[in-house]
């Protein structure tokens, strides 16, 4: 009983291995099989399940028994369904193949899960138990109801494979078919066996030793192994005396084995095998290649073949035998000699085009569809610091280190590829010394190989000289030769372009029109060469203070986009294509007038000269060049006769408020020289006490041009110049000797309110002018209370939060004036510890007759009392307001109902009284 147990597991074993081979060997070979990949996994499955099944048997504990069985199911639900898929296919029927699978795959995955799920609910093996033989134990197996299912499934699929290939063997039965029928039926009939329990041995499963006969008879079947084997050493000398080539086969003693027909007709006329000495005795060249011991693998030699010399490329490659016994080497002599005529006659033609196009001056070159360099010529090649076919197999982006450069090439490249028609460009090329070059060059379509896609073939001409002179050409015919900027000519191109521009885009545009004044006294008194060099300053000034910013335009690479332009004498024109409003072009007047109000340096002179602007906008003012300029013109001749040093507008209705801005800031200059600012206080009341708390200081101001001038007017130009840090320093200095005073007359003083804006809260001069004025006049920070409206404390500038904290220091106090209608921030209100907050008039006018007002007041109070900080209503101006303010608990009062702002003089009435 032994060596038979021995006998079937090395039967299983073996089995196994051979489908495993035949599995690989169809895979490989799926493309030629009828079967395609279905074949294959027949016999996988098959060498699963066989291989599972020897497993079985030689594991040794019942658990390894168990798992093996279970892995034994993946061949079991595998093989039926892969043999009806491999019919199907063989005959034809792949539109029922889908279908098929659509059922076979679902039912497969649910017998694997139940039968490796088995423990949970034994529906498959109801009881598992060793049955001890003599030689080895079996596992003994109770089926439960799913073994029934998943049988009688396999079985009707296997029974519907042999019924789907009846009808096909039945027309014209070979032996083929005999096989696939064997192989259907092994298996199945060793099921049978095995089942019914007439198996040889008890409780062993057969089935296996069955499936063995099944992928060997399929494979053969529908692989044709058995014919490939009986063919082929025929076929193959039938192909090899087909061959023109020559081919010998030589061995490792120098004996030619085996020669075909066409290198019969060298050879001497002797049976084989035979020394190669012998062989080819009349061909010395074909001899030594032979017997050389380090032949190259491939080269060209010459024979003589019936009188003729012949140019032979010889390859060679060696043979032999597994495990490296009888090596050999098979060489195979292809006639060349016409090949290598064409080559010769291709290289000469070659050398002589070469020598054509390297006499030519200009860059000749073509290239390939991918952009490879095929030829070049000198000229081309020394462009590259490179020489003669040194270029060729390079790309643009080889060659070019600017990747624009190589990007513009491969575009117009492909445009000529794709038109296939020529194209001539122009494009910038940096040469070796980095300095840029212009080429002119013309491309046309290349057929280099009917195989390939065609590429291009161009000449290239250094046309940078010539531009260059065009350039300089151009320029002197659209510049002004003494300040180099655009002359009248160019200026009116420039203006039909941007107007043409705006025309399509709806962009507004302005044009200044200044010129300097008391120009003409400077050219009588000091000459024309002082008066020149006047000019060429103003010009560069002007340049330099025309800037891409304001919104002025969106594109400051286009050179047309702005410009400064000389009409003649001192006449100057600036263009501004594309504004946003009226204010663009003022911001700009403003920035050239300022410039030009500095001194004029010539030699030892200093000359102090000024511009006036007219101003017109494109297309209110014009809508032609003529038009446009014509009213500019005018504005400027206006703005002459009426204020020198200024700007208007030829529509005075769209310039009046830049107009009066400018106005006012170059007022309050003067009125910071001729000191016109003056101070009036307005009282602050204390609402418990009804006595004089403090007052706020206020600025005032009678201009001498323009009369009294209203803050609300003068402080937002005031803070947009920058004048308000010079006046900020006046009103501390003026009210803190106003201080100095009263104290010197004994007065016993109230708290001096002074406002900062939020430009002297970030200017790095406050503490040493602070410091400066209390040092100057003996007043301490005591005495004075800083008011800071909600806007100027939210910069993010770092500078805010240290003045006030250094404010604090000097024993200020801080409020936060018109809180509520800002952007009130209770984070900064703790955060900056204000002493005060300040309830705008907005709110306390509507005191009496809206609720809303009523509630919000009543709601600040009571946030400040909460914060422990200080309220002070303004704008008080009835009785009612005060009485509902105190009511509400309001620390100070502020308004015209008990005090308008004063001369100092008037403050001093009310020291010491009650309100």
């Amino acid at each position: 009983m032994l060596p038979s147990f021995y006998v079937a597991i090395a039967a299983l074993i073996t089995g196994g291995f051979v489908l495993v081979g035949l599995s690989v060997f169809t895979w490989l070979r799926r493309p030629a099989i009828a079967g395609s990949a279905a074949l294959p996994l027949v016999l996988a499955g098959s060498a699963v399940w066989v291989l599972a099944a020897a497993a079985e048997h030689i594991a040794p504990t019942l658990a390894g028994k168990i798992i093996a069985s279970k892995i034994q199911y993946l061949g079991v639900v595998t093989v039926p369904p892969a043999s009806v898929c491999t019919i199907l296919t063989y005959l034809g029927l792949q539109r029922w193949l889908r279908r098929f699978l659509y059922l076979a795959i679902p039912v497969a995955i649910l017998s694997i899960t139940i039968v490796f799920s088995n423990e949970y609910h034994h529906w498959h093996w109801s009881e598992i138990a060793l049955d001890p033989h003599v030689a080895f134990d079996l596992v003994k197996m109770s089926h439960g109801p799913s073994f029934w299912v998943i049988n009688m499934v396999n079985h009707s699929q296997i029974l519907m494979a042999a019924a789907l290939l009846l009808p096909s063997s039945l027309k014209s039965w070979q032996i083929e078919s005999t096989l696939v029928y064997l192989g259907l039926a092994a298996p199945w009939i060793a099921n049978l066996l095995y089942i019914s329990g007439n198996s040889p041995v008890a409780n062993l499963d057969i089935t296996p030793f069955g499936l063995i006969i099944t992928g060997i008879f399929f494979a053969i079947s529908f692989q044709g192994i058995g014919s490939i084997f009986s063919t082929i050493k025929l076929a193959n000398r039938h192909i090899v005396e087909s061959i023109a080539d020559l081919i010998l086969v030589v061995d490792q003693r120098q004996q030619l084995l085996s020669a075909n027909k066409s290198a019969r007709a060298i050879l001497a006329n002797h049976p084989l095998p035979a020394p190669i000495e012998v062989m080819f005795g009349k061909h010395n060249t074909l001899l030594d290649y032979l017997q050389a011991p380090s032949s190259a693998p491939e080269q060209d030699i010459e024979i003589e073949v019936k009188g003729e010399a012949m140019t032979f490329n010889i390859r060679s490659f060696h043979t032999g035998s597994h495990r490296g016994r009888n090596k050999a080497t098979v060489y195979v002599l292809r006639d060349a000699t016409a090949q290598r005529a064409y080559e010769n006659d291709m290289k000469r033609h070659r050398k002589q085009l070469r020598q054509v196009i390297d006499l030519i001056p200009h860059p000749i070159y073509a290239r390939d569809a991918s952009g490879r360099f095929l030829l070049a010529n000198d000229s081309a090649a020394i462009r590259y610091g490179l020489e003669g076919e040194s270029v060729e197999g390079f790309t643009p982006e080889d060659l070019h280190a600017d990747p624009n450069e190589a990007s513009l090439i491969r575009e117009s490249d492909q445009q000529v590829i794709e038109s296939q028609k020529s194209l001539t460009t122009e494009q910038l090329f940096t040469g070796l010394d980095g300095r840029a070059l212009i080429y002119q060059t013309t491309k046309m379509p290349f057929s280099h190989d009917e195989n390939k896609a065609p590429g291009i073939v161009a000449m290239s001409i250094d046309v940078t000289k010539e531009r260059e002179r065009e350039r300089l050409l151009e320029r002197m015919a659209s510049t002004d030769p003494l300040t180099n900027l655009p002359n009248r000519r160019r200026f009116q191109q420039v203006l039909d372009k941007a107007i043409s521009r705006a025309n399509k885009t709806f962009h507004r545009i302005a044009l200044l029109s200044l010129d300097l004044d008391r120009f003409k006294m400077i050219n009588d008194n000091y000459g024309h060469p002082v008066g020149d060099e006047v000019l060429c300053q103003a010009a560069e000034r002007l340049r330099r203070n025309i800037r891409f910013s304001d919104r002025l335009t969106n594109s400051p690479e286009d050179p047309d986009q702005i410009t400064v332009s000389r009409l003649g004498g001192d006449e100057f024109m600036v263009l501004l294509p594309n504004i946003s409003g009226s204010a663009d072009a003022a911001i700009v007047a403003r920035r050239l007038i300022k410039a030009l109000e500095e001194p004029f340096f010539v030699k030892s002179d200093q000359l102090q000269l000024g511009s006036s602007v007219g101003i017109a906008i494109y297309p209110e003012d014009g809508a032609d060049p003529e038009t446009l300029v014509r009213h500019c013109d005018r504005a400027l001749t206006s703005v002459k006769g009426n204020i020198r040093g200024s700007f208007e507008f030829y529509n005075t209705d769209l310039g009046k408020a830049e107009q009066r801005r400018h106005t006012l800031e170059q007022a309050l200059r003067r009125a910071l020289d001729r000191d016109e600012f003056k101070m009036h206080y307005q009282p602050i009341w204390d609402a418990k006490t009804n006595q004089l708390h403090g007052a706020e200081a206020l600025l005032r101001w009678d201009s001498a041009e323009l009369g009294t001038v209203s803050p609300d007017e003068f402080i937002p130009v005031a803070e947009e110049s920058g004048l308000v840090i010079r006046i900020g320093e006046v009103v501390l200095r003026s009210v803190c000797e106003q201080i100095a005073m009263w104290k010197k007359r004994g007065f016993e003083l109230p708290v001096i309110a002074i406002n900062l804006s939020a430009r002297q809260l970030i200017d790095i001069n406050l503490r040493d002018q602070v410091e400066g004025v209390f040092r100057d006049t003996g007043v301490s920070g005591a005495e004075i209370e800083f008011e800071l409206t909600e806007g100027s404390i939210l910069s993010e500038n770092p500078r805010v939060e240290e003045t006030l904290n250094w404010l604090q220091a000097q024993g200020s106090t801080l409020a936060l004036d018109d809180f509520g209608t800002g952007y009130s921030s209770l984070s900064h209100l703790r955060r900056l510890s204000f002493q005060k907050l300040k309830i705008d008039r907005s709110f306390v006018s509507g005191l009496g007759s809206s609720t809303e007002d009523e509630q919000l007041v009543r709601g600040v109070i009571a946030l400040a009392q909460r914060l422990d900080i200080q309220t002070v209503a303004e704008g008080v101006e009835t009785e009612q307001q005060l009485d509902i303010l105190r009511g509400e608990g309001c620390d100070y009062i502020q308004g015209y109902l008990l005090g308008r702002p004063e001369p100092p003089e008037s403050l001093e009435r009310l020291f010491n009284k009650e309100v």
